[in-house]
């Protein structure tokens, strides 16, 4: 006995209903024949190539060709198909208005009852967006994972510039002291040692700018008017540009103040200053505007992140020779220089990165190759203790020798700095005492907690830091003085009021001898 279809069986399934469920499609659907002339579109596919069913009825869906893929892409993808496979990708397309759009798309052949492909289906998805947040994440990720490598390379290059400069300075100092020397020789070692330190005072220049580029936590800013800086700070960069450079300055009248320091913004503006000359090497128009500004779905180009709401614009704009499309996701890593920087260290732009972002701020670029570029820094606007000790940068301070019972413990997990400060603590005639980590010198300091007059410690060192150190030895004896030294700045060490306490000053390396015997040399006089 032959079986009724029930009710809800397909054969009894208005068609009308199929149609309407696929015109209330999110996705774009497309039905071809098997010589791929468009049958049918839902209203989906409307919305997203702007074209109308009228309009591509009877039509291939070529007419979406964005121009993009060759032509052994489509070839791979009709080979797919015409087996009677399904087919997924990613394939860009151009809209009915020229513009491209990235579509996730779904092909799938429809077979006849002796298995033969007779029409397809395609189900078509706007990614665009999606893979702009994916490549902003990826951006974001990349930047940080620089930023922590370029801060641990700094950290360690300091340590070795440290011993650098320390034995140059030593090195000067004995060839002076060397009578039976003649003076021809003496005055060409001399020379020679002198550049060997210049060399050194570059690099520790170089690597403060890398440590400048991976800063994250905000300093301690205050309110200031940007408008009187950055007169000031054109009124400076006039006197040194070339004559060639005519500089023109649009700045708005009754702008709010912004949170920031003058001397970070005044770093921030003659970078953009500086790049902007560079790339007008035969001379040209450089224009600085600040204005307020309502900013809608832009994208830092550092830091790729979504912009939107009011900020203060600084802009510098410039007549120079542009910067090419490919090179604008590296403007602002390290090292990498365009021909705006030519002959420089390419570290210009990653600065005013780790400068910008340290004030909650943004920047973004435009440029047109032989007509130039504007790059803008977005500020948002509204209507601790120093471990340095206020005497240690006097540079003028006369260094006189202790006498030898004044014991000093130096802690420090790079034998080549404990060798440096050896070196110049010795020949100052204080009697010495070396750790190479934070457990052997609490062994040194508890064999004999009375006899210390000062302990050098570094901050950096496996198993104790040196603050964890300090601790410790606080624990036994109040009054010893602590200097804690580090590669890192000052302000990058996260240390609560308590912790910073402890130590008597800071010491960043590479240090001058000078700076260091300041500091020592003040404590042991009190």
């Amino acid at each position: 006995m032959e079986r009724k279809p029930s009710k809800s069986s397909p054969e009894n399934f208005p068609l009308e209903l199929f149609f309407s469920a696929l015109n209330a499609a999110v996705d774009a659907i497309v039905i071809t024949d098997i010589d791929s002339r468009i049958l049918w579109v839902n209203n989906s596919f409307k919305e997203l190539t702007g074209y109308s069913y009228s309009e591509v009825v009877g039509k291939r869906p070529s007419i979406l060709k964005s121009g993009v893929h060759n032509d052994e892409f489509y070839k791979s993808l009709w080979g797919t198909i015409n087996s009677g496979k399904t087919w997924q990708g990613e394939m860009w397309n151009k809209k009915k208005n020229k513009s491209r759009y990235l579509e996730e798309q779904t092909i799938t052949p429809v077979k006849d009852e002796n298995d033969i492909v007779t029409h397809f289906i395609a189900i078509k998805r706007d990614v665009t967006e999606k893979k702009q947040i994916q490549k902003q994440l990826q951006h974001s990720q990349k930047m940080e994972d620089i930023g922590r490598m370029t801060g641990g390379i700094s950290h360690n290059f300091n340590n070795k510039l440290a011993s650098i400069l320390g034995y140059t300075e030593i090195i000067a100092e004995k060839l002076h002291e060397l009578p039976e020397l003649p003076a021809l020789q003496k005055n060409t070692l001399i020379k020679y040692n002198k550049r060997v330190f210049d060399a050194g005072i570059s690099a520790k220049q170089l690597v403060e700018q890398l440590k400048t580029f991976c800063r994250e936590k905000a300093g301690e800013f205050h309110q200031i008017s940007i408008k009187e800086n950055v007169h000031e700070i054109l009124t400076f960069a006039k006197a040194a540009l070339p004559s060639t450079i005519e500089i023109f300055e649009d700045i708005e009248n009754d702008l709010p103040s912004i949170e920031s320091d003058t001397s970070l913004l005044h770093q921030l503006v003659m970078a953009l200053i500086t790049n902007a000359v560079t790339s007008m090497k035969s001379g040209g128009k450089l224009t600085l505007n600040v204005s307020r500004q309502e900013i809608k779905n832009q994208y830092c180009n550092s830091c790729n992140s979504i912009l939107e709401g009011d900020y203060i614009q600084l802009s510098v704009s410039d007549t120079g020779i542009g910067i090419p499309p490919e090179n604008f996701p590296k403007l602002f890593l390290p090292f990498f220089t365009t021909n705006q920087m030519e002959g420089k260290t390419g570290m210009g732009l990653s600065v005013l990165h780790g400068l910008i972002h340290e004030q909650h701020g943004h920047v973004t670029v435009k440029s047109e190759l032989n007509k130039g570029s504007t790059f803008s820094l977005l500020f948002r606007y509204s209507n601790n203790v120093d471990l340095s000790s206020e005497k240690q940068n006097k540079d003028n301070a006369e260094l006189t020798e202790e006498p030898a019972e004044k014991h000093i413990l130096v802690v420090d997990d790079n034998p080549v700095v404990i060798e440096l400060l050896r070196s110049i603590l010795v020949n100052e005639k204080y009697k010495l005492s070396t750790a190479i980590n934070g457990q052997e010198a609490l062994k040194i300091f508890m064999d004999e907690p009375t006899d210390f007059n000062l302990i050098l410690t570094d901050q950096t060192m496996p198993e104790f830091t040196g603050v964890e150190l300090a601790k410790v030895i606080k624990t036994i004896s109040k009054e010893v003085p602590i200097i804690l030294m580090s590669g890192y700045k000052e302000s990058d060490i996260e240390l609560t009021s308590e912790e910073r306490s402890l130590f008597y000053g800071f010491i960043e390396k590479p240090f001058k001898i000078k700076d260091l015997m300041n500091c020592v040399l003040e404590i042991m006089e009190t």
